[in-house]
């Protein structure tokens, strides 16, 4: 491999591996407990996850020049070092933008089909030397081949569209950025190039901190239920009742009161009260920087995962704004829900232009209500 091609596969298997650590966060995935990033100078798996539980997923990702396939005698010597490596509790996962020649591309259809008992011959072609037929089928059981992973018709554009798809999960809801989102992507991408170039291991808790130090802050609850913190709130019982009273009867609710009095941790506390009676509630703060953008995230992620409308968030965002607004008026129409906005006199510019239209939508609607805390005017 000459040194540009060398550089091009480190690129690919550094924005791969931020790629799959953005996917984890994303998904929620439970039950890691840390990540061994192997150095990129050495032959060996590139990135290795550790979970609670024992389970270890050993990952090669490799960049594959357009023009060649891989071939069984290449990934016999995957599986060799995997065989290094492998127990009752390991699994291997291959990626490669290349393509899989004839051989391979059965290969993966025997793993996908777990029938090898017909297929002897063509795994003898696979199988290390110093590995029995009936160990090496055990082994491949825990393997898994992905070809063609985020391939592109430039070959010196590979790692642009995995870097496009985690630029795409980083703008999703789950995550609360604190810089454009190219900035954060090249300080992330800087950091795990680190870890993988010094081989280091990491918790996967203090991976997270690392990224908030990078400008990306995970949201571990959705993002349209992210109350501020109830450990200091007590009372306003008779508050909170009257509240539930008059919520049966009016559309629109203002709470008002000087600073510091508790709005903010009641009206999240009868919120919280309406979630278990099973009411869509979506509340929203507008005190931290709350941009048009973000509010149009929070909003068509609540009504994609809470009402389940498929496809509804990616929608709404390719939208001009007087459609965003009559996207949201008809889900109003279909749907009750209960808007909880925090801090409402902040708003300002499109974020106040597009609630207060939604606002006057919802004294229209049947069975809407809206919740709003402001200071005493």
């Amino acid at each position: 491999m000459s040194g540009i091609d060398a550089i091009r596969g480190f690129d690919y298997q550094i924005s791969y591996t931020l790629f799959l650590i953005v996917s984890f966060l994303k998904d929620k995935v439970k039950g890691i407990d840390k990540f061994k990033f192997e150095s990129i100078n050495e032959n060996e798996e590139d990135f290795n996850i550790f979970y609670e539980n024992g389970t270890i997923d050993y990952i090669q990702i490799k960049k594959k020049d357009e023009s060649n396939m891989w071939s069984a005698s290449e990934m016999q010597r995957i599986f060799d070092h995997y065989i290094k490596n492998y127990n009752d509790n390991s699994n291997l996962r291959f990626i490669t933008n290349g393509s899989a020649n004839r051989d391979v591309k059965k290969l993966k259809k025997i793993i996908k089909d777990q029938k090898y008992d017909k297929s002897i011959e063509l795994i003898q072609k696979f199988k290390p030397n110093n590995c029995e037929t009936s160990q090496f089928i055990k082994i491949l059981n825990s393997i898994s081949i992905e070809t063609l992973a985020m391939t592109s018709n430039n070959e010196n554009d590979i790692s642009m569209v995995v870097k496009k798809e985690t630029i795409q999960m980083l703008n999703n809801a789950s995550f609360f950025l604190k810089d454009q989102v190219s900035v954060v992507y090249d300080k992330l991408w800087k950091y795990i190039f680190d870890l993988s170039k010094n081989g280091e291991e990491i918790s996967f808790i203090e991976l997270k901190k690392q990224f908030n130090k990078y400008g990306v802050e995970y949201v571990s609850s959705e993002l349209w239920l992210k109350f501020p913190s109830m450990n200091e709130f007590a009372g306003r019982d008779s508050e909170m009742k009257l509240l539930t009273q008059i919520s049966k009867q009016e559309k629109r609710i203002s709470v008002f009161g000087i600073s510091g009095i508790g709005k903010s941790y009641m009206a999240a506390s009868w919120a919280k009260n309406m979630l278990n009676v099973n009411e869509n509630v979506c509340w929203i703060s507008l005190r931290a920087n709350m941009t048009y953008s973000k509010l149009i995230n929070i909003l068509g992620s609540f009504v994609e995962t809470v009402l389940k409308v498929n496809s509804f968030k990616d929608e709404l965002e390719g939208k001009e704004i007087s459609e965003q607004i009559d996207s949201i008026s008809n889900i109003l129409e279909k749907y009750r829900v209960i808007f909880v906005l925090d801090s409402y006199e902040k708003a300002s510019g499109n974020v106040e232009f597009f609630l207060n239209r939604i606002f006057n939508n919802i004294k229209k609607a049947e069975n809407q209500l809206c919740l709003l805390q402001q200071p005493r005017e």
